[in-house]
């Protein structure tokens, strides 16, 4: 028979991170949704991952939290200086005549605080979708933790109720919890249907799994189901919003490069001009 106490949320690259307080990885390697977007139940009896495979462990070449957000922080800075700089050289002039006679006129100035304000978005909206991913998982990982509990609840009670192999088969006990998320709910939805049959319903609610109850099971079942769906959208809005911010500041790394490279020779010999820009 199989024992489903301590059932456990798995993580790996088709789950969702086990709730044990740690932040959910950032989509670039991140907080992998599960099959077809769906987090991985997983028991004791069943320590596999999806489809039986193992938990998959956290990739060699996925940077550390600690990086990542070393990273970002590098990303706000990169745009803010070069913002800086800019606004240095339009407020002053024996700045901006020299870099102007080199291509650096008013127009491509303010071209650059255009990228730089596509890029501070961008940034933006990704520091507000990584947050409802978070937000997302959180909700789904304490539903799918009380699933799980509420599941072996069900099945201490039958095992309690029952002594017969076939009513224990009946109601889904004899069998491991499936670590698969779609199969999981699945298996719980025909435990709980199968306590509502008139062999094993009155003693089932006599037991405290009357009608009501285990109506009560099903709806918590619709709403993890619902609350994981939304976290595979909130997944997938996150690593997109990474996409873009990555891509909106690579044009202005380039133009403070290039914007470097001219001022360094306009005033290579003139080093408290250069500093004016910080470099």
């Amino acid at each position: 028979m199989a024992d489903d106490r301590n059932l456990t949320l798995i993580g790996g690259s088709t789950t969702l991170p086990a709730t044990n307080g740690t932040t959910p990885r950032e989509p670039n390697g991140s907080v992998a949704p599960g099959k077809n977007g769906a987090p991985a139940g997983a028991a004791e009896e069943s320590k596999a991952g999806t489809n039986g495979t193992p938990p998959a462990k956290e990739s060699k070449e996925s940077p550390a939290p600690r990086e990542r957000s070393d990273q970002d922080q590098q990303i706000a800075s990169d745009i803010g200086m070069v913002g800086q700089v800019i606004a240095q050289v339009f407020k002053d002039a024996t700045v901006r005549a020299p870099l102007s006679r080199r291509g650096f006129d008013t127009q491509k100035l303010q071209g650059g605080l255009d990228l730089c304000d596509t890029a501070q978005k961008c940034w933006n909206n990704r520091q507000t979708a990584m947050a409802d991913q978070l937000s997302c998982t959180k909700h789904v990982n304490t539903l799918f933790d009380a699933a799980v509990k509420s599941l072996s609840d069900f099945r201490e009670t039958a095992r309690a109720t029952f002594v017969d192999e076939a009513p224990l088969k009946a109601l889904g006990v004899t069998e491991a919890v499936p670590s698969d998320f779609s199969k999981f709910l699945t298996h719980a939805r025909s435990a709980y249907a199968a306590a509502q049959k008139p062999e094993y319903g009155p003693l089932m609610t006599e037991h405290g799994y009357g009608t009501p109850e285990l109506k009560a099971e099903v709806d918590a079942l619709k709403a993890l189901e619902e609350a994981n769906s939304e976290q595979s959208r909130a997944s997938a809005d996150a690593k997109k919003a990474t996409r873009l911010r990555d891509e909106a500041v690579e044009p202005v790394r380039t133009f403070r490069s290039k914007l470097m490279k001219i001022a360094r020779r306009v005033f290579r010999n003139d080093p408290e001009q250069a500093a004016k820009l910080k470099f």
